[in-house]
């Protein structure tokens, strides 16, 4: 098994990771390098969830961590109602200082489209950086890879994929503030 998918499956506890999910594991562990943007995916060892929600338990355990960028800003599963798992919850992205977290993709699949864009999200502003050419061999590689692996295309527009899931799921912000987050 994948080092990545064996740390991811034990912090997703009861849930299954879904298996697109697990492949991107695998796909890390043998291409460990930014692939879009400053994008990682990792388990979340070290708490980033919990922290994030103050130790509140009914805001971390809402959310399962999947991948981090390199300012310690986390993406994961937002399971915002009874019976909800990865494979039905959109994604969330958690700043690291708390401004703009927002949902931002309506699925696993939306949220691995956006990563083919090569540009990191922007919470301050709600937008995607340019794009970034010093990853573009690995970015090339992934969307390959994407393509080959799930049928999913490219996209050079993150930010339509980021209003379909805000018209979707539009009540994150609501939610984490009812949580006394200081970011409102």
């Amino acid at each position: 098994m994948s080092e990545t998918l064996a740390k991811m499956t034990k912090c997703f506890g009861s849930y299954t990771v879904p298996e697109m999910l697990r492949e991107l594991c695998v796909f890390w562990d043998k291409y460990p390098d930014y692939f879009s943007g400053s994008i990682e995916i990792e388990a979340d060892n070290y708490g980033g969830v919990k922290e994030w929600f103050g130790n509140k338990e009914a805001g971390y355990s809402r959310v399962l961590a999947f991948a981090a960028d390199d300012t310690g800003s986390l993406a994961g599963f937002w399971l915002y109602k009874d019976g909800m798992t990865p494979y039905n919850a959109p994604i969330v992205f958690l700043s690291s200082d708390m401004t703009g977290s927002t949902v931002i993709a309506d699925s696993l699949s939306d949220y691995l489209e956006i990563l083919t864009a090569n540009r990191d999200f922007d919470p301050e502003d709600g937008e995607f950086y340019e794009f970034d050419d010093e990853q573009s061999d690995d970015n090339l590689r992934y969307r390959k890879w994407l393509k080959s692996k799930f049928g999913i295309s490219s996209t050079d527009n993150p930010e339509a994929l980021l209003e379909k899931a805000k018209s979707r799921h539009p009540d994150f912000e609501k939610w984490a503030g009812s949580l006394d987050q200081n970011w409102i």
